[in-house]
């Protein structure tokens, strides 16, 4: 089996709204906690939304005003994982997206610059 083919199957789950047990339908929605989550919009249960307002970037503790991938459809759903591995969803355009591999940058371990830049150039050739 291959993870690429699980993290597809999870999309298309959550792109068809086929996700039916209670405990997958809570895994898959935004519910931020923590202190610092609390003023979270954007994140929740290791899943990322686009289109709010602001976001705080995993290591950072203060909000910065920016969605999450500014070149990307406003209903992006973003699973985002170590080393800049992602599994996006984008209802309006009934497409999945996974991106596997090394971490694109070193130092970082989930780098949101590179999500925002990989959704710039995927913007050209899919929109």
């Amino acid at each position: 089996t291959s993870p690429c083919m699980s993290l597809l199957g999870a999309g298309v789950l959550l792109l068809m709204k086929r996700v039916t047990t209670k405990l997958a339908i809570i895994a898959m929605l935004p519910k931020p906690s923590g202190e610092i989550l609390n003023h979270q919009s954007a994140f929740g249960y290791l899943w990322w939304l686009n289109g709010k307002e602001s976001l705080i970037p995993t290591g950072i503790t203060i909000p910065m005003e920016a969605s999450l991938a500014s070149n990307a459809p406003e209903d992006l759903i973003a699973g985002m994982g170590k080393n800049g591995q992602y599994l996006d969803v984008i209802p309006s355009r009934n497409l999945v997206i996974i991106r596997m591999g090394e971490a694109p940058d070193g130092n970082n371990l989930a780098p949101i610059n590179f999500h925002n830049e990989m959704w710039s150039n995927l913007k050209n050739v899919l929109f």
